[in-house]
């Protein structure tokens, strides 16, 4: 009879310690899923609203640098234009957060010489505002094989890109494409600045030429004006005939003396 209560002791002392085994594991998986729960949120919101992995989205042999990336505030969720280089081909491509996937993907892209034939590998990309009312846009600098270089916009239109037009001096229209630096006949600049003080910029290209079929040593002067209309750039003729005017009275020191006609002798 003693053998058996003691047998019996053994066993129930069994139960009773495998119970506490199983209470404390369901309370150890209790504490664990709450703070699973309570880190999951935040961990959620930074992945699907404020994502920064666009990198991932970047096709593989694709060569992107840092400085050729820019972030458009155009939308819940930041897009990137980027410059690329794969192989043969260079370009620019549109990066958009897919909340169906949750990652980011390449939604577009643009080669260079589909924009302008001269034009061969991007150098920069930064983000700006090309006029008054104008969507968030990308200016985008190229280089051309000459050694020159060129500026160029685009802007998002919904999930693809657009090249931003412009209507020149002559009345035709095509890519904003505004070619500066050394030229075979003098050299030219551009920029975006504030003109005729409104608040709003203007691009501006301001060439110094070599007259060639003139004197020798004669120089000229021309400032070419676009503002921001209707969505693209438009050539302005009274603001270029005022700056190139300014540029003719006020050139920059060169030590020969200026005609009335902006050519230097």
């Amino acid at each position: 009879m003693l053998l058996f209560w003691l047998k019996w002791r053994r066993q129930r002392a069994m139960r009773e310690r495998a119970v506490l085994f199983v209470f404390l594991g369901v309370v150890l998986t209790i504490l664990l899923a709450s703070l699973v729960l309570t880190l999951e949120p935040s961990r959620r919101i930074a992945v699907f609203d404020e994502p920064s992995d666009w990198q991932s989205a970047v096709p593989e042999g694709w060569l992107v640098r840092p400085e050729a990336v820019a972030g458009l505030d155009d939308a819940d969720v930041v897009s990137y234009v980027i410059g690329y280089a794969s192989g043969k081909e260079a370009g620019v491509a549109l990066v958009v957060w897919d909340r169906s996937r949750a990652r980011y993907v390449v939604s577009d892209q643009r080669a260079l010489a589909d924009i302008d034939p001269r034009l061969s590998f991007v150098t920069s990309v930064r983000a700006t505002a090309p006029g008054a009312g104008a969507s968030p846009a990308a200016e985008v600098t190229a280089t051309i094989s000459d050694g020159t270089k060129a500026d160029f916009f685009v802007v998002r239109s919904g999930n693809g890109l657009r090249v931003v037009q412009m209507v020149d001096g002559g009345g035709n229209l095509g890519p904003a494409v505004f070619v500066h630096g050394l030229l075979p006949d003098g050299q030219a600049t551009f920029e975006l600045r504030d003109v005729n003080g409104d608040g709003a910029v203007e691009a501006v290209t301001r060439g110094v030429f070599q007259d060639l079929n003139g004197q020798a040593g004669g120089r000229w002067s021309s400032v070419d004006v676009y503002v921001w209309r209707n969505g693209r750039f438009e050539y302005d003729k009274e603001l270029s005939w005022a700056l190139t005017t300014e540029a003719v009275m006020f050139p920059e020191p060169s030590g020969a003396p200026v005609d009335t006609n902006g050519r230097q002798q």
